[in-house]
């Protein structure tokens, strides 16, 4: 049996998660941190629920952070680290884990943290949870003394202990959670063991958060997720603001100390001010172009050659997204720095007159291609610059914009409906945070699931290879195979990792910009 210490000089290997990513941290303050006061927030939508086993919405992701906690956490360079589990054993064939977790660790509720919380909380996910399919690996779950619980897989699987970082998989109390269920269908007032419990919740107005007085944090220093949180402010009033602009200005009159996603037209501006910190960070995020290979003219590779070397990305950048994100053609992040290989470095080089000979090549006489796009910024400028750089070389490409709901009906018809699109090319933008290439090679290219009907057996049998090997290596290295297929197949065209931006008043000390980590309010103190 092997014997796995989590510590914080990362005993997990790094490969079993993404890179360093791009982390920016407050300078060392002149002064030690204080406590009291009230942190503002202007969250820039509401949370729908602060149930982690039945959403993935991203707000309420940003606000179950100060209140819940995984038995792993990603600390800054999201290496996996200890959090409620101090350290596991897994067996030689890589189907058993056992974990054994912190003492003395209190809930909200006032209620101990035990290995039964555990087990209910992941066999609730694998009943209710959207995410569920990310942990069906696991086959039982066993308590064997009070804190000590033994996972059992149906396979060996290198998502498993990912998954466990995941915020889907936030310990809640069995207890409370299953009274609450019983009662309602769902949690309805949030019980977690975080830095911070939910104080007052008056829905469209806000939520106000307080600090956790039995609250035991771990002795490794702060990093990430992960490591000792000390909640140095008595509470976090988070308002919801969706309206950019206004969110912005609450931020620059001073109603708000902290701001989420700073628009990119807005940071330079913002930047500007002498009372306000603006950080952008590369964003786990890229946005891409799916080609649809069912009808003509994008079913002909050549034309979908053509399309990816006819366009400019930087312009492309500059566009949309003020030249803030980072342009790349890979479905594997530059912030995922430890899954990429020298092939994910390799992209499209803007060539028009290549892209009017392979035009000609695939027999394009000027027809009408069709792009649906969502009817939101900066989404609809990409769209419109890429349209024009296409006029250029000869393609004549027809946006039709929709809201976002209809949108995604229509991108991920084939999932829907279980028919191919209508349309020639769909525009993913903002794609999901995913730990493993695994869940985008898979799920954005294999021809069993993607949207536009694209198929290559070469594509299929390198990344069904990489899914059933454990070693993070010889893994890495078939993502790299897979790339180059993709960008010869061009089954879609990523073009950029979104920038992410955050933005606070610059007495608010100890702020961590990360991302996918999001809001971090452990740490962070006010300046008299």
């Amino acid at each position: 049996m092997k014997l796995r210490t989590l510590t914080w000089t990362g005993a997990v290997a790094c490969f079993l998660v993404f890179a360093l990513l791009g982390s920016i941290a407050d300078a060392q303050a002149p002064k030690p941190p204080r406590r009291g006061g009230t942190l503002r927030v202007a969250l820039y939508n509401e949370p729908t629920t602060l149930d982690p086993g039945t959403t993935t919405n991203v707000p309420s992701i940003r606000v179950r952070n100060q209140i819940y906690e995984t038995l792993l956490a990603w600390d800054k360079d999201t290496g996996l680290q200890p959090m409620l589990a101090d350290r596991y054993e897994e067996t030689a064939d890589g189907k058993t884990y056992t974990f054994h977790l912190r003492n003395g660790v209190k809930f909200h509720d006032g209620s101990d943290f035990t290995a039964q919380d555990v087990k209910y909380t992941f066999e609730r996910i694998a009943k209710v949870s959207p995410r569920k399919s990310d942990l069906n690996m696991i086959e039982t779950i066993e308590v064997v003394d009070p804190h000590t619980v033994r996972f059992r897989l149906k396979f060996p699987s290198p998502l498993f202990l990912q998954g466990l970082a995941m915020w889907f998989s936030e310990i809640t109390p069995a207890q409370n959670t299953e009274m609450q269920v019983q009662k309602s269908g769902g949690i309805q007032d949030a019980v977690g063991t975080g830095p911070f419990k939910v104080a007052e919740w008056r829905r469209g107005q806000f939520l106000r958060l307080v600090r956790f007085a039995d609250y035991k944090p771990r002795p490794e220093p702060a990093s990430g997720l992960a490591g000792q949180k000390v909640a140095y402010v008595d509470e976090i009033v988070m308002t919801p603001i969706k309206d950019n602009k206004v969110r912005m200005l609450s931020l620059e009159q001073g109603e708000s100390d902290y701001a989420e996603r700073v628009p990119p037209e807005e940071a330079d501006r913002l930047a500007a001010n002498p009372k306000l910190e603006i950080k952008s960070v590369p964003s786990t995020n890229w946005s891409a172009f799916y080609f649809n290979c069912t009808i003509p003219p994008t079913n002909n590779q050549a034309f979908r050659q053509a399309v990816a070397v006819g366009i400019n990305y930087d312009e492309l950048n500059k566009a949309g997204y003020w030249g803030r994100g980072t342009v790349t053609n890979s479905l594997v992040p530059e912030a995922q720095a430890v899954w990429r290989t020298p092939e994910h470095k390799q992209g499209y080089k803007y060539d028009p007159d290549r892209a009017r000979r392979l035009l000609q090549e695939a027999g394009y006489k000027g027809e009408e291609v069709s792009i649906i796009a969502a009817t939101e910024p900066p989404y609809d400028l990409v769209v419109q610059n890429l349209q024009a750089q296409l006029k250029k070389v000869g393609i004549n490409l027809k946006p039709t914009f929709l809201e976002s709901a209809a949108h995604e009906a229509q991108l991920y018809i084939r999932v829907s409906q279980k028919k191919p699109p209508t349309w020639n090319i769909g525009a993913n933008f903002g794609s999901a945070f995913r730990p493993d290439p695994h869940m985008h090679y898979y799920t954005r290219g294999h021809s069993d699931v993607h949207t536009g009907f694209c198929s290559n057996k070469a594509y299929d049998t390198v990344v069904e290879k990489a899914q059933k090997l454990l070693n993070p290596v010889e893994r890495k290295k078939l993502y790299g195979q897979a790339h180059l297929i993709q960008l010869e197949w061009v089954p879609f065209i990523v073009f950029v990792d979104e920038p992410y931006i955050e933005g606070y008043r610059k007495n608010v000390q100890g702020v961590q910009i990360l991302d996918p980590h999001w809001d971090i309010f452990w740490g962070v103190w006010l300046e008299e």
